[in-house]
């Protein structure tokens, strides 16, 4: 029935335009009235119609200079979507959140502040959503963040949380982001990877139906600089700041300068007709493909680099024949798939060290993967790139995608502009980018991430069940269903309509630099009322206790603070000399949040990738002031179940902060 549901919309702030999602689900009080198991032992269960979402350009950093044309040009539109879908009677109980990512963190904190502001105003102006804190609903998230939504989203879609039993362990997938300015992982790590790993970790909380608590302690990182088309910059950097130190043989064009090389010995894509390519390999295409010589380059190129050599940069990275302006330099593709392999690969900085093992790139160590076991899906430009070119989405073979690859990038640039692939027409900007594009992901996944060359290193161990085991596939949607960061953000709000203490807790040392909890959402009123009226009926019980008392007491101090101080004054002397106050101890339980006192002189954050690249400014890399408020409080809308004596006296030292 239309009462039993809830509500929410998510919009994506990127950097191109602003994605509106409206979700909705059965209202946790409903969904327990059902008393089936399956139903129970799960999250709530969201759902998303066809047309419930809308992009719209450009985005709203693009709004630095007329903030106030916010509603009218950018807003409006996506406010009047969300009202067609939602019943008029839902919409004051509708929480909106708008969350911007890496477009707003490039801006400088004043224009940030002055656009939250803005949007803030006008939907609390304009629409009867639910938007009661600006701080809260409207935000610019960090790589990290975003990295934890979309976890939580494709192991949602994944039913990992469905059905769960606390008290079994339960193997999650991880999840990898690959954007133009930023790519991400997050996972959660083996039993003895999170031993070793705890102060790198942050704990999600989710509830069941039931109310059980579900928790899952993620690693997540975020490498700002090496998403694809920062990535391309750097590189084309790379390849000017090395002219003239480099000789025509370091880029693969050498002995096809005076010999030259029969057009034929060179792979290209198999010609379906005038205008399609097809890229889909047979068995000895890839033989073909992957014994291709390295140095290929036709008498046609070397009649144009003849006669421009002097002007030019040569890109092994840009089919045979394409030419592209960058920073008022001009490069001549020269199609060698090896050689761009090998000059991206300084890109990586695996020479940085890291303080901890097993150390990535740029810096970066991350808890063991073990591809053996593990799974990963990549979003994004991992899909992009391998469905739209090359018709390979999905479960990812190295072999495949590696001879595909090779094919496409010593083709001809005459040979595929203006041509289709597998039905799909792509615009002349996106073929230019495809070569590198597509070695970058195979530098990233396996020289970056480690991920084995499977048809080549790995070996399947004798016990393995699972002899289909793929450890990573590419995706846009899981079991039908559109893969997006938002719903991980909203699978938080819904858990946290069953009760609190929903949300993510920042990593041991994220917690030393200031970074916060991040609430789930609000538990409903009704049930925030009667936990209200509940805490002050046992504190009213304690007083009076303690007030008539005839035996020494001893209560902890957080009891204690619920008295009125002047009171205490009435006791009789004998009695305040008869009772003892436990000292505040720095607790957590299993549900909710205590403030944590700022580690001294804690290390750095190790998880964070540090750029040491000059064309990314300072404002680029540091924190824009997001998480720069106070250190973190315990939540108002916080119950907990657990409020024995043996646990609140408890120790910092033996309990820990992931207990």
């Amino acid at each position: 029935m239309l009462r039993d549901y809830h509500y929410g919309i998510a919009v994506d702030a990127g950097s191109l335009g602003s994605r509106l999602q409206v979700y909705r689900w059965t209202d946790p009080k409903a969904s327990k009235a059902s008393g089936k198991t399956s139903i129970l032992r799960s999250v709530p269960e969201i759902t998303q119609e066809e047309g419930w979402n809308l992009k719209i350009s450009p985005g709203i950093s693009s709004f630095t200079e007329t903030p106030q044309n916010l509603w009218e040009d950018h807003f409006k539109k996506l406010a009047a979507h969300a009202e067609s879908i939602i019943p008029p009677d839902k919409w004051s109980e509708t929480p909106i959140y708008v969350l911007s990512t890496a477009g707003m963190r490039l801006l400088p904190v004043t224009q940030q502040e002055a656009i939250k502001a803005e949007t803030c105003r006008v939907l609390q102006t304009h629409t009867l959503f639910y938007l009661p804190d600006c701080a809260d609903f409207v935000q610019t998230i960090d790589g990290e963040t975003e990295g934890v939504y979309g976890w939580i989203g494709l192991n949602y879609l994944s039913e990992t949380f469905n059905n769960v039993d606390p008290r079994k362990e339960q193997r999650s997938i991880g999840f990898m982001d690959m954007g133009g300015a930023s790519t991400q992982i997050a996972f959660v790590p083996s039993k003895k990877e999170i031993s070793r790993h705890q102060e790198d970790l942050r704990k999600v909380t989710l509830r069941s139906v039931n109310g059980d608590v579900q928790e899952w302690n993620v690693f997540v990182s975020t490498w700002l600089g090496f998403g694809a088309n920062e990535a391309r910059k750097r590189y084309l950097d790379l390849l000017i700041e090395s002219a003239g130190k480099r000789s025509l043989s370091d880029i693969g064009i050498s002995q096809s300068f005076s010999e030259g090389l029969d057009r034929e010995s060179v792979p290209s894509a198999h010609i379906k007709s005038a205008t399609t390519l097809d890229f889909t390999l047979s068995s000895g295409a890839i033989d073909s493909a992957v014994s291709a010589p390295s140095n290929g380059v036709t008498n046609e190129i070397k009649r144009e680099v003849d006669e421009i050599s002097s002007e030019v940069l040569y890109d092994p990275c840009l089919l045979q024949g394409a030419t592209i302006t960058y920073n008022s330099h001009t490069f001549l593709g020269t199609g060698n798939y090896d050689q761009c392999l090998e000059t991206m690969y300084p890109l990586l900085q695996k020479h940085l060290p890291c303080t901890d093992d097993p150390c990535l790139f740029n810096g970066v160590h991350t808890p063991h993967m073990d591809f053996t076991k593990d799974k990963f899906v990549g979003i994004l430009e991992y899909w992009y790139t391998v469905h739209d070119l090359f018709d390979l989405g999905g479960d990812y073979s190295f072999q495949k995608f590696n001879a595909a690859t090779k094919l496409f990038c010593h083709s001809d640039w005459k040979e595929v502009a203006g041509k289709e692939f597998h039905g799909r027409k792509l615009s002349e900007k996106t073929l230019q980018d495809a070569c590198f594009k597509a070695s970058w992901i195979v530098n990233i996944l396996h020289d970056g991430f480690s991920l084995p060359r499977l048809d080549f290193e790995t070996h399947k161990e004798d016990d393995s069940d699972d002899e289909s085991h793929v450890p990573f596939s590419s995706a846009n949607e899981i079991n039908g269903e559109e893969l997006s960061w938002t719903l991980g953000k909203m699978v938080l709000f819904a858990s946290s309509q069953v009760a609190g203490g929903v949300g993510i807790l920042p990593s041991k040392i994220e917690r030393a630099r200031g970074v916060q909890f991040i609430p789930g959402g609000l538990a409903d009123k009704g049930n925030s009322l009667r936990l209200i009226f509940a805490g002050l009926v046992f504190c009213a019980l304690v007083y009076f206790a303690v007030r008539f008392a005839k035996m020494p007491m001893r209560l902890p101090y957080k009891i204690y603070k619920c008295f009125p101080r002047k009171a205490l004054q009435y006791l009789p002397v004998a009695m305040q000399s008869r009772m003892g106050f436990e000292e505040d101890v720095d607790i957590s339980l299993e549900e909710g949040l205590f403030y944590e006192e700022p580690v001294r002189n804690a290390p750095g954050l190790r998880t964070r990738s540090i750029m040491n690249l000059n064309q990314l400014g300072e404002q680029d890399t540091e924190p824009r002031g997001f998480y720069a408020s106070p250190q973190a409080t315990k939540s108002a809308l916080f119950s907990g179940d657990n409020t024995s004596s043996a646990s609140l006296q408890r120790s910092k030292s033996s309990m820990g902060f992931y207990r």
